[in-house]
């Protein structure tokens, strides 16, 4: 990837962690993640992407743990602990990071 396009998603990781919900970090780095990999010639959805097992993510089950808790987010009725979202936020940004 190019250096214009990671300085272009930093970025936009940089505005996605002043958010003041962790909710909608978890939502926004899975959009980025998915630019991401699309970027790196992976196509279709985060879950299909993710099942192509990117060779340059070290930790798959963590990140598939947050796409899952992305999912869970936008299609449950379901709450998460605002703790936990904080956590996860801040796991997100971090291993969307690793991909740049």
């Amino acid at each position: 990837m190019k250096k214009d396009k990671k300085d272009y998603y930093r970025k936009e990781i940089q505005k996605v962690s002043a958010l003041p919900s962790p909710t909608e970090q978890i939502m926004r780095y899975d959009m980025i993640m998915h630019h991401i990999l699309k970027d790196y010639g992976y196509s279709g959805n985060v879950g299909d992407q993710l099942k192509a097992k990117p060779r340059m993510m070290n930790n798959l089950n963590a990140i598939w743990s947050l796409h899952k808790l992305r999912n869970k987010l936008a299609h449950s009725m379901d709450t998460v602990s605002v703790d936990l979202l904080e956590r996860k936020a801040d796991e997100f940004e971090k291993e969307v990071l690793k991909l740049l």
